[in-house]
């Protein structure tokens, strides 16, 4: 108790000629120790810890509060949202940056900070340089007359565990381990019933890393195998997203597990902004590119990287139009997470987009087009039969937006597309429904 105390004198010390914040308390959370910062003279609403993303809510001072991580965290500083005073934001950024000597932003909506950079994109090709796949980029004469431009794929269903996921996953926990004192002791958890737990256990064997993977008891038994198969614990809840927050804290406290978001993570939104910069190596004269979007990861990754390299190319986005939250916050300009679990059988695009990504899509993606069940199962279907690609509903829905009246409506000037097929895992089962 000592020791934390005497830190947190130290914090204070060095805050106080900032005249910015002032220190409230330190918790534990996840077996990380945790700096609850108030900055003076912010009205407060609710923010998350990007080491466990666990709610802080509001305390005895009712002002606004960041989470700053100390030690094994995910992220070395958390993130200031709703910030309703602009005169000295850079203030804020650089006194709490001067402190931890970290050149991360803190990401904010209305700061306009995005919560990574085109470095961290950079660093993250080199990272997982030795373990990802370059996934090859393939076309097809057909699609391009259905379709009236020419339409390049990025097959990321040849990416390890057969998707994209693994790019982002890898490069989390090999980032995580660069900076661990005890490597030893790094354990992660994440949520999830689909390619990101089989890619966050796949790169946590890769890196003798435990992992803990939590999947509703309701999850197909061929992902709940498969996340087996690569060397993690599978740690069922009931379905719902309550269960599946309880369960993943419940692990984290237990096992003293970091917990890696499938799409929020920093880290792993610039593990999948690598995808943005092989394709444009591959294919440098792209006028456009679609991806699906779901919590948002793969869009602003490839956003961050793309428009650094090619700064006049447009982003579109795809979404099933029952899972639309993207496309409403779009047009609304503002965050609108789902209300309930949509249905659709895109079954990788049911998550809303996230805090972290949201900023990033709302300022660099074009448009977001929305298509119908029927309209994702025809394109995936086409791509089977026509283009001998076994995608998942997920990447047919980005073909199936390139092929919809909205997109053939565009400006001829978009003559080169790129599209991002984001995985192959496909529920077998469930094709009988289809036919």
């Amino acid at each position: 108790m000592r020791a934390w105390m005497c830190e947190r004198d130290q914090l204070q010390e060095k805050f106080k000629t900032h005249q910015l914040v002032e220190v409230v308390e330190l918790f534990h959370s996840c077996y990380s120790w945790v700096w609850s910062v108030v900055v003076l003279g912010r009205s407060f609403e609710v923010t998350q810890c990007l080491s466990c993303d666990k709610q802080l809510h509001m305390t005895s001072m009712s002002r606004f509060i960041i989470c700053i991580s100390k030690t094994r965290t995910c992220g070395e500083i958390g993130r200031l949202t709703h910030v309703t005073a602009s005169t000295s934001n850079r203030q804020v950024r650089a006194a709490l940056q001067a402190y931890f000597h970290c050149s991360r932003q803190i990401s904010s909506d209305t700061m306009g900070e995005y919560c990574l950079t085109y470095k961290d994109v950079e660093e993250a090709v080199e990272r997982i340089k030795p373990a990802a796949h370059v996934t090859p980029v393939m076309t097809s004469k057909t699609m391009d007359g259905l379709a009236g431009r020419e339409l390049f794929f990025k097959c990321e269903l040849f990416q390890k565990v057969g998707a994209f996921k693994f790019r982002g996953a890898y490069n989390a926990i090999s980032k995580l381990l660069e900076k661990a004192e005890d490597k030893s002791s790094i354990k992660v958890v994440t949520h999830s019933s689909g390619n990101h737990g089989q890619a966050l256990a796949l790169a946590a064997k890769m890196k003798n890393v435990p992992a803990f993977i939590v999947m509703q008891n309701i999850s197909p038994k061929i992902k709940v195998t498969a996340v087996k198969g690569y060397g993690a614990t599978v740690v069922e809840c009931e379905p719902g997203e309550k269960s599946r927050e309880e369960t993943k804290d419940k692990v984290a406290k237990e096992q003293g597990a970091i917990f890696i978001s499938s799409s929020q993570h920093p880290d792993v939104i610039a593990g999948q902004g690598t995808m943005g910069v092989e394709l444009l190596n591959q294919v440098p004269d792209l006028d456009a590119i679609v991806a699906p979007v779901s919590g948002g990861g793969m869009v602003a990754g490839i956003c961050i990287a793309a428009k650094h390299i090619k700064p006049d190319i447009k982003i579109f986005a795809a979404e099933p139009l029952n899972a639309d939250d993207c496309a409403k916050s779009f047009a609304a300009k503002e965050r609108i997470p789902l209300p309930w679990p949509p249905d659709t059988v895109a079954d990788g695009l049911k998550t809303s987009v996230g805090p972290n990504t949201w900023p990033i899509i709302k300022d660099n993606v074009e448009d977001v087009i929305t298509v119908t069940e029927e309209e994702i199962i025809k394109a995936t279907k086409l791509m089977w039969e026509r283009v001998k690609l076994c995608v998942e509903p997920s990447a047919g829905t980005a073909v199936a937006a390139v092929l919809s009246d909205k997109f053939r409506a565009l400006p001829p000037s978009i003559k080169k597309v790129g599209i991002i097929l984001s995985g192959g895992n496909l529920d077998l089962s469930k094709l009988s429904t289809w036919f």
